[in-house]
Parts: C-alpha cells; sequence; structure tokens
C-alpha cells in the first residue's frame, strides 16, 4: 500500500479564518482500493448515474463577442399531485446521449470564449451530469494550487444541453483569501509525513460500483483522520484544519 498512500498523500495549504493566515499541512486524498490490491477507484462524495466524465481541456482560437444572459431556474424538489399520479420518472434518471454531451460541449466552448476570452486551454471540462432538471457541467481550472480550493465553474444548462442559462464561479469566493498571509515554509518532507501518519491510516471494507463494468466490487477506502503540519511535524485532526 505505500506507493498508493505516497501518490495520494498532498501538501496542502489549508486557511485559518480566525487568523487570516494559510497554514501547509500533509493530508491524505481518501481513494477506493480494489480488494486485490492492483486497481485504485476514485472517491466521489456526490455520484450521479447518469454522469458522463470528460477531463478535457478546452482550447479555442478567437473570443467571442456578447455575454450569457443569465436566465433564472428552479431547483425546487416540488412534485406535483398529476406528476405523482401519472408516476412521472425523475427527470435526472434520462440517460445522457451522445448527442447531448456534444451540444454541451459546444455551449460550453462558447461560454468561456465570451466570459473568459484570453483562457483558451486554461480550463477542463470534468464531467457532465442532470440535476434538477438541468443538464449541469463541472470544470476547473487546469493549473493547480496548492490551496485545498480549486477554482471551478458549476455551468446550468437547458434540458437538451444547447444553452448555458446560469452558472456559478468560485472565484470570487476565493478572493476572500487574498490578503491571508502566506503558509510557513515546509520542513517536513513527504517521506517523514508518511512515517509520522502510517500507523493513523485506515483502511474500512466497502463494496463500490465500478462504472467501467457496471458490477459492485469490494474494496478498501483508503483513509485517515489526522494530517501533519509540514512546517513541525505536528500531527493534527484533520478537521481541525
Amino acid at each position: 500500500m505505500k506507493e498508493i498512500v505516497m501518490e495520494q498523500l498532498q501538501l496542502l495549504e489549508f486557511p485559518v479564518m480566525e487568523k487570516e493566515c494559510f497554514v501547509s499541512a500533509f493530508a491524505l486524498e481518501e481513494i477506493y482500493v480494489t480488494n486485490d490490491g492492483r486497481e485504485t477507484l476514485p472517491f466521489q462524495l456526490f455520484w450521479s448515474e447518469q454522469r458522463v466524465e470528460r477531463d478535457e481541456i478546452l482550447t479555442y482560437s478567437s473570443p467571442l463577442r456578447g455575454t450569457v444572459e443569465t436566465q433564472e431556474i428552479d431547483l425546487s424538489e416540488e412534485v406535483s399531485l398529476e406528476q405523482l399520479k401519472k408516476q412521472e420518472p425523475h427527470p435526472d434518471l434520462e440517460p445522457l446521449e451522445p448527442g447531448t454531451v456534444d451540444r454541451v460541449d459546444k455551449a460550453i466552448v462558447r461560454f468561456l470564449r465570451m466570459n473568459h476570452p484570453e483562457d483558451s486551454g486554461k480550463w477542463r471540462w470534468k464531467n457532465v451530469c442532470r440535476d434538477h432538471g438541468y443538464v449541469v457541467a463541472e470544470v476547473e481550472e487546469v493549473e493547480k494550487t496548492r490551496t485545498v480550493f480549486q477554482r471551478k465553474l458549476k455551468l446550468f444548462l437547458s434540458k437538451d444541453g444547447g444553452e448555458v442559462l446560469t452558472h456559478i464561479d468560485t472565484g470570487a469566493f476565493l478572493e476572500m483569501f487574498d490578503a491571508f498571509e502566506a503558509a510557513d515554509t515546509a520542513q517536513y518532507t513527504k517521506t517523514e509525513a508518511y512515517e509520522l501518519l502510517k500507523d493513523k491510516l485506515k483502511l474500512r471494507p466497502t463494496y463500490v460500483l465500478d462504472r467501467t463494468t457496471g458490477r459492485y466490487c469490494l474494496c478498501g477506502l483508503l483513509d485517515c483522520d489526522d494530517a501533519v503540519l509540514s512546517h513541525s511535524g505536528e500531527i493534527v485532526p484533520l478537521a481541525d484544519l
């Protein structure tokens, strides 16, 4: 397991709101390890049966004039009596057809050409799924940061995937950390952090749906509740960061 643990052990910077500064720590990113120890499956907090993974860097050659007109969307979970009587299936269970995914691709690029005209190659399309009856695409910045927060765009599109109706940009939220003090320089290495945490690692038996085969397989959820402060070597609860 050591190779997998070393790969999942990340040096990250956590914001400390009370002191308005960052603290640097080694923390383990959760992952599922198959029972034979040969493969890993990503840990997903939220999962959609209809989600399509993309992991595609978006590029475009020219900007596009205009702006995306934000439209009001309805995220309520209410169901009418008529829908109940008809036993209508939930709209999020409708499969995403290849044609819909292609329209989403074009709509995202059109959105970026208007709203981020100079950012070709700087955004990665992570996935697309259905949520509250809308087609929802998740896009994140390609450039990784050491902070626990990565800038992301969540685009809500029309049911056919051809039009961006509104979006959520975490960039405005991240600006609140611009004035925070930088983290202290790391004095400990990843190898040293592993030695401090190895007795605190957890491997919990869990059945996980392998989406490539459509079958559940027995895995171990590799996790750790603690982290190591990189400047002092102190072991602290991850929940406190």
